[in-house]
């Protein structure tokens, strides 16, 4: 019954401009929930600006030429393209990537990370502001830990874990390569999670306790 909302508009808010969202109680029901998840993970409607909740309607998309088999395509060729990496929409654009998708309709990210969240089959994410995907090659589940892991064997600890490596050179990786600002004590703590030493005073991470009191 929603769907009667986008056959007339090229834009809409969610929930904003649909009359029956003004009772709240509404939320509770799994039939809305289950309405929505179709209505998305069929691209009738796809997010184009998060603070407002805008969505483009399949209306627009159509006029637009812009159908299934072109999002389709816009997945497989990412996930062809990203191996077994994290990423971000903006890393995958520095990383010279290119689609129609994108180079000819310039959306803002979240409109293809909108996309790429329908397809939880074949891409995990964590975090919200960018979005942090990773392929989803073993059905594994994906975490903060995972991915500050993998930044430290695939970039610091590729070849020697004998160095130290200094907290704001990860921290300055991230915002780098991800536009992804890390707090200092959440990487502190998924540090100390992981298994490896942080030192306070040089903010410096070792492999293990005793590598760090072997160096000192």
């Amino acid at each position: 019954m929603y769907e009667t909302y986008l056959k007339n508009t090229d834009f809409i808010r969610i929930p904003n401009d649909i009359n029956i969202f003004k009772d709240k109680d509404i939320y509770q029901s799994g039939v809305v929930v289950n309405a929505f998840y179709n209505i998305f993970s069929e691209f009738k409607a796809i997010k184009v600006n998060g603070k407002e909740n805008l969505y483009i309607t399949s209306k627009k998309l159509k006029e637009s030429n812009i159908d299934l088999n072109l999002i389709k395509d816009f997945v497989n060729k990412v996930s062809d393209w990203v191996g077994d990496k994290f990423f971000t929409i903006e890393s995958l654009l520095d990383s010279e990537f290119e689609h129609e998708l994108i180079q000819e309709f310039g959306f803002d990210n979240i409109f293809y990370e909108f996309i790429l969240q329908q397809f939880s089959d074949r891409f995990k994410s964590i975090m919200s502001s960018p979005r942090i995907f990773k392929k989803n090659t073993n059905r594994q589940n994906i975490n903060f830990s995972n991915f500050v892991e993998h930044i430290i064997f695939s970039q610091f600890w590729k070849y020697d874990s004998d160095e130290p490596i200094n907290a704001y050179d990860i921290e300055e990786y991230v915002l780098e390569t991800y536009k992804y600002k890390f707090n200092s004590a959440k990487l502190k703590e998924v540090i100390n999670s992981i298994g490896f030493y942080y030192d306070d005073v040089s903010h410096s991470i070792y492999y293990s306790k005793e590598e760090y009191i072997d160096i000192i």
